[in-house]
């Protein structure tokens, strides 16, 4: 008498131990990998592969490498472009330099002492005019002296003014801007660095080898597929007469040639049916309507179900 036929009696334990009973219900089945092919997001040449199929690899592992020389060259090119940019901006905002304002405020101090030397002897010239002492074109050649200077006085105030300002606001606007756009072409070149060292992303097998070292990809050429544990799962198909046994998360054993016993659960049934698909077909069968479902196995035990392999499910009952 074997140990299942022995504890047969207690269907939690037998379930455990992958012991089936005769009221058990049984469906055909197959593996089913959904793999990630790991792609070129940069164009070049391979300087390295890492990897070869059938190799496991861990989250964060180099699986290949791109010449990154001409796209470490477009970041230095992208960093300098944002140093101008920035000196750019900067200087605007300073405004002029302080020798600049230093030769405004000296010619400044010109114009002052140019405007008090002719309003005094407009001044002069005024008196005497009033006496008779000086003619009339005298008088007017003194105011005319005095307006100039005072006109040249304000010229210079002006100019000193604008030096010791920023620039325009429209023109500081435009010089942010153009940091902005420099700042956002150096992430981008960075990114497009950092693509050149490719790396899983996730624990997997390589299940297939697309590209050699010295190859020339472009963006979005395939490099390597990988097959993670988590992402294989057991397709199988409810006859529509035993629909009502099978339910969402339902333990199941997992059978197939030369394969330890597996345990999982059922994480996913159609809503609608459809025929017996060819992989199962027989006589039995063939006209019967039937509802897909598909089962996760347990954390590890995974890595024994090959894409394609077929598998018998087993949904236990009470």
């Amino acid at each position: 008498m074997s140990i299942c036929s022995i504890i047969a009696a207690v269907p939690l334990i037998a379930a455990a131990l992958g012991c089936t009973s005769s009221h058990d219900l049984e469906f055909l089945g197959y593996a089913e990998g959904r793999p990630i092919v790991v792609s070129a997001a940069v164009a070049g040449r391979l300087a390295g592969v890492f990897v070869d199929e059938g190799l496991s690899v861990v989250q964060g592992a180099p699986i290949a490498s791109i010449e990154a020389a001409p796209w470490q060259a477009q970041r230095d090119e992208a960093a300098a472009a944002l140093a101008r940019a920035q000196a750019q901006r900067d200087d605007a905002r300073a405004g002029s330099r302080p020798e600049e304002i230093d030769v405004l405020l000296a010619q400044r101090d010109q114009a002052q002492a140019a405007l008090t030397r002719s309003q005094a002897e407009y001044d002069r010239v005024r008196i005497l005019a009033e006496r008779g002492d000086v003619a009339q074109s005298g008088l007017d050649l003194a105011r005319s002296t005095r307006d100039r200077d005072a006109a040249a006085l304000k010229q210079t105030e002006a100019q000193l003014a604008v030096a010791q300002l920023g620039g325009r606001d429209q023109a500081l606007r435009a010089l942010e801007a153009a940091v902005d756009t420099a700042e956002a072409t150096l992430r981008q070149a960075d990114w497009q660095l950092s693509q050149t060292q490719i790396v899983a992303p996730l624990d997997a097998v390589v299940s297939a080898l697309y590209r050699s070292e010295g190859e020339w990809v472009q963006v979005g050429t395939p490099i390597v597929e990988l097959l993670a544990p988590e992402r294989t799962k057991v397709r199988f198909f409810v006859a529509e007469s035993m629909l009502s046994a099978v339910a969402l998360d339902a333990p199941v054993i997992i059978r197939c040639d030369g394969c330890p016993v597996i345990k999982g659960r059922i994480s996913y049934l159609a809503a609608a049916a459809e025929y017996t698909p060819p992989l199962i077909f027989s006589e039995e069968n063939s006209a019967n309507l039937v509802y897909a479902a598909d089962a996760v196995p347990e954390t590890g035990a995974a890595l024994k179900l090959h894409p394609g392999l077929p598998v018998t499910v087993i949904v236990p009952q009470p």
